[in-house]
């Protein structure tokens, strides 16, 4: 600690040396820095003047000036801890305006959440917003964007959002094409890069729904969903409490099929497990096909695919073999 105080006096003294003097002085006694600073006054190589005065002589100004005429011990505690206060006010205003410097420059990064395939992952924004993002989806913010004159972040991918009711801040995202802007509300918002399609899905609440392309834009209610096609900008609206219920399901693990042809289905399913169909019999593609399979049991799915078109499946690896 000696060493560090002698780099702070000459005023050579680094960022992080001057934290960990700071760490030292809080983890010493009143009595420690009172016997430290009495070494360091009556030390020759921190006096200016030295030559000039004796340190006693000196020291015993100091006395007379702060009106200390007795040796009790905790008179003499109570000066040093006045002297060390008055020393280190200087190395925690320094120490002080580093780290809220430090803190500003963090408060301006960006942070990124992301998940990979299979992965789900819950996220709470700085302002109390509720964000349940599904597999291979990103979302970036910057801290100093919230609460302020709005709230702003970025995003891909599939999310459900429940957003913190806030009129003096407007809630928006910036994806792929579009924006979306909210006040407080839930919904689930489908856009993935390289997508021709992105859907918004309301449960509650009311958000404007906007194409950067083309512009065009639709106020979304409850029970309806709104579908951008990226090519066009065009937007349209649907109202179905059936498809808002739909366009959950991955979070209940589910995956939801109405009048989909067996080809859209069998897509669905290689997509979703990682895995490629390979047939040994003929089979009709265009069958349609309505029902719920799971989004984490392939067995359980070749099981109800076997029934529905009396075929037989064999998994070996990453490749289903399907023959009759």
């Amino acid at each position: 600690m000696i060493e560090l105080e002698q780099k702070y006096y000459h005023q050579d003294i680094t960022s992080d040396e001057l934290l960990r003097l700071r760490e030292k002085v809080n983890a010493s006694s009143d009595e420690e820095i009172g016997q430290q600073m009495y070494e360091q006054w009556m030390d020759d190589s921190v006096q200016p003047n030295a030559e000039d005065r004796l340190p006693e002589e000196v020291w015993e100004r100091i006395q007379e000036k702060v009106g200390i005429k007795t040796v009790n011990p905790w008179h003499k505690v109570w000066r040093w801890m006045q002297v060390a206060a008055v020393i280190m006010l200087p190395v925690l205003l320094a120490t002080n305006f580093w780290m809220y410097d430090k803190k500003n420059s963090l408060q301006t990064s960006e942070t990124t959440i992301s998940t990979s395939s299979g992965e789900r992952s819950n996220v709470v924004l700085p302002d109390g917003t509720k964000i349940i993002l599904n597999e291979n989806s990103a979302l970036s913010y910057s801290a100093k964007d919230f609460n302020r004159a709005k709230r702003e972040i970025t995003f891909y991918g599939e999310a459900f959002f429940e957003v913190a009711k806030d009129s003096l801040h407007p809630f928006g995202i910036s994806s792929e094409g579009l924006n979306v802007q909210v006040l407080g509300t839930a919904f689930n918002l489908y856009t993935r890069k390289g997508e021709t399609v992105a859907r918004i899905a309301l449960q509650r609440g009311k958000v404007m729904f906007t194409s950067t392309t083309s512009q065009d834009r639709a106020i979304v209610l409850p029970n309806q969903i709104a579908t951008l096609d990226k090519s066009t900008g065009s937007i349209s609206v649907t109202t179905a409490s059936d498809m808002v219920k739909d366009a959950t399901a991955w979070q209940r693990h589910e995956l939801v099929f109405r009048n989909a042809t067996l080809r859209q289905v069998l897509a669905t399913i290689e997509k979703n497990y990682g895995v490629s169909f390979r047939f040994r019999t003929p089979v009709d593609m265009s069958d349609l096909f309505t029902g719920v399979l799971s989004a984490d049991n392939l067995s359980e799915n070749l099981k109800i695919l076997e029934q529905s078109y009396h075929l037989k499946t064999e998994v070996h690896d990453t490749v289903v073999t399907v023959r009759r």
